[in-house]
């Protein structure tokens, strides 16, 4: 009787087996198919000139765009508050745990896990565990790096084109500009007739106000041995002493021009501009910005060469003047330019006019991924919570059948979670600052940093995942019921 039902086991077991054997079959023959097929697709795909992106065109809605420009401030407002505040819980926990035993249980209940796995002996693990917890929650600090260089990113999209408007501000003193029109910056077009230019002039000179017309000219420069780089050309009017001062008999064939250093263009050396023959006369600094080499050229020159128009007959970009809006507004008036769209804005709206374009254009994409970093950092940080629940059920169970309360567990979960995100805000921080320079290497003229503003973003994304715990922890005494884990 024995033997017949060891072999009815036995040939259940072989039944069972060759059964395995055919559904591996099928399976690992259904995937070979599936994988030559996806091959060919691919390659179909790759050789057709068509994009296959799925997407869909979808309404703008400006009020969702200034929401989603909001995270970034949102972010940094939360990383000011709840960073201290968890440093400084952490270290009441500490000094309060010299005197109280509850709180020297929470401190060591947060620092390291109930099971031990002898992975703290390392000087390393056993100095983390005694600041903070003995385990580098890696993605958090992944996501607080991503967070705080991706604002630094926002920042210099935002910001750095600002920079050849500040060089313009020291080269020509002056807060008030006539301009084309009041929204009128660096990245769009406008122009004031030089005849309206010169009536703007003579006017303010009746006024003892300094009047000084420029020109800016968005164009394509070329230097040997280099590739082709976008550039902005200011025009001003420059004294004869200048090394780039043009003269009108020498036509265009050589320009002097005065190059931004970020372009690393030796001075002497001959360089193309727009298509006409230049040569760099000097060098600058603080005028490029986001692939736009900054380049300072006489006025005369860019009008006649660069925009290609007759000596005394071109246009200007703006006049600016070293007075207040309402004596610009005067002398607008009595420089009797109707029929020429003409209109007085501060140097401060020429900005800001600037900064606004650029935060339309690129911040709407940042924010969305400073958010996404942060949601990353909250999934891990739930994820590795309930993970440490599921390991530690019959720890945690045991010290409730003891008499320990679930809200005292849960307290230690969260200081856990605290010093994770101390420790993710500080080391995310940190390595944020390499990381965004080296973004710097991928384009001219972009100056990407991380400051005060950028870390505080870091740490908001890594702060955010204290109130991400609070979401497995909820239900704590369902997961670790004592009745039913110690049985």
């Amino acid at each position: 009787m024995e033997k017949q039902a060891v072999a009815e086991s036995s040939a259940a077991h072989a039944a069972v087996h060759r059964h395995e054997r055919r559904v591996g079959t099928y399976v690992g023959a259904a995937m070979l198919t599936a994988g030559l097929a996806s091959g060919a697709a691919i390659a179909a795909l790759e050789m057709s000139d068509s994009n296959h992106a799925v997407t869909q065109e979808v309404p703008y809605v400006p009020e969702a765009q200034h929401a989603v420009n909001s995270i970034d401030g949102g972010l940094a407002d939360f990383g000011a508050i709840a960073f201290p505040l968890a440093l400084t819980t952490i270290g009441a926990v500490k000094v309060t745990a010299r005197f109280n035993s509850k709180a020297k249980w929470l401190d060591q209940s947060s620092s390291k896990e109930p099971h031990a796995d002898g992975s703290n002996k390392g000087l390393g693990r056993r100095a983390l565990q005694a600041t903070l917890t003995s385990r580098l929650p890696a993605v958090p600090i992944a996501a607080a790096m991503f967070g705080a260089m991706t604002a630094g990113i926002a920042t210099e999209v935002a910001e750095g084109p600002s920079r050849p408007i500040y060089a313009l501000d020291q080269a020509i003193p002056g807060k008030t500009m006539i301009v084309p029109y009041a929204d009128l910056m660096p990245m769009a077009q406008g122009s004031l007739p030089s005849e309206a230019s010169n009536k703007i002039v003579k006017a303010a000179a009746a006024h003892n106000v300094t009047a000084r017309p420029f020109d800016l000219n968005l164009g394509v420069m070329k230097a040997d041995g280099k590739e082709p780089a976008t550039d902005l050309v200011l025009g001003m009017d420059l004294p004869k002493t200048s090394p780039a001062h043009w003269n009108p008999e020498s036509d265009c064939r050589t320009i002097p021009v005065i190059i931004d250093a970020a372009a690393h263009v030796k001075t002497g050396s001959q360089i193309e501009l727009s298509g006409f023959s230049a040569v760099v006369a000097g060098q600058t600094e603080n005028t490029s910005a986001i692939n736009r080499v900054g380049i300072i050229m006489d006025r005369p020159a860019v009008q006649h060469c660069l925009d290609r128009q007759e000596l005394g007959k071109g246009t200007d970009h703006a006049v600016i003047l070293d007075t207040d809006p309402a004596t610009a507004h005067t002398i607008l008036q009595e420089a009797h330019v109707a029929g020429t769209p003409a209109e007085v804005i501060s140097k401060q709206q020429y900005i800001d006019n600037s900064k606004e374009f650029w935060v339309k254009n690129v911040k709407p994409i940042t924010s969305v991924l400073e958010l996404i970093a942060g949601g990353v950092a909250v999934v891990a940080l739930v994820g590795s919570i309930t993970a440490r629940m599921e390991r530690n059920r019959r720890e945690l169970a045991s010290r409730m059948a003891r008499g320990f309360g679930v809200n005292l567990l849960r307290s230690a979960e969260v200081l856990r979670t605290a010093k994770e995100g101390v420790m993710a805000s500080a080391l995310g921080g940190a390595a944020a600052i390499p990381a965004t320079m080296l973004v710097n290497a991928t384009e001219m003229g972009f100056r990407a940093g991380v400051g005060v503003h950028e870390l505080l973003v870091g740490a908001g994304v890594a702060m955010a995942s204290v109130i991400g715990s609070l979401l497995p922890l909820s239900k704590l005494r369902k997961r670790i019921d004592p009745t039913r884990v110690t049985r």
